[in-house]
């Protein structure tokens, strides 16, 4: 996994903002991910942009207590508009 945080300063009197990312390499197969860092737009399209097609993310649905599945197709998920907020867990079957 790649890593890579930076600090940047805008004036020096200002705030300092903290800017980062990571890279997850997924094996064939299952995987646990969670999203560790807040991107503005936290769907699962944008986070999962380079998948190849197929891939099932399937995220824990607390009100009806059942797992909800997200497939990625040659149009784009199945719930384009899933998220996965920062702390949040998912399954990803590549």
């Amino acid at each position: 996994m790649d890593a890579r945080f930076y600090r940047a300063l805008a004036t020096s009197n200002g705030p300092v903002n903290s800017i980062g990312f990571y890279r997850r390499h997924l094996p064939a197969g299952r995987s646990l991910v969670a999203n560790q860092l807040d991107h503005g737009d936290n769907r699962v399209a944008r986070l999962f942009a380079d998948l190849p097609i197929g891939t099932v993310l399937s995220k824990w649905d607390v009100s009806t207590q059942s797992p909800v599945e997200n497939v990625l197709l040659p149009g784009g998920w199945t719930l384009p508009d899933m998220t996965l907020h920062p702390g949040e867990g998912a399954v990803i079957q590549t």
